[in-house]
């Protein structure tokens, strides 16, 4: 590949990634993996705190046998997501649908 700025003879993904000015692709892989590594882990002991606490009022905490479990919240039968609109559409098989659609040009 040819780089049109380039006035050495350098790799061209080195040119690339120094131009670019994106320091965390010239690190070595090890400092950006351990930062993504322990923003992650905040992340998980952040929920973890959350569901602790009551916080997340999406999950529910029982203790059966002596184990802490989890499960999610669903919502009420009567709570639609999308209201009364898509309750209102008749039920269509994929085959019609595909009915619909132009055929693809033949190249």
């Amino acid at each position: 590949m040819y780089g049109e700025d380039s006035t050495e003879y350098r790799r061209f993904e080195d040119a690339l990634l120094k131009d670019v000015g994106a320091p965390v692709l010239l690190a070595p892989i090890e400092q950006p993996l351990g930062m993504f590594h322990d923003a992650i882990d905040a992340g998980f002991k952040r929920v973890n705190e959350r569901i602790d606490s009551g916080e997340n009022a999406h999950i529910k905490v029982s203790h059966r046998k002596g184990e802490r479990r989890w499960t999610q919240v669903y919502p009420e039968v009567d709570e639609t997501v999308n209201g009364s609109f898509y309750g209102q559409l008749p039920c269509v098989g994929i085959a019609d649908l595909l009915g619909f659609l132009p055929a693809a040009p033949v190249s």
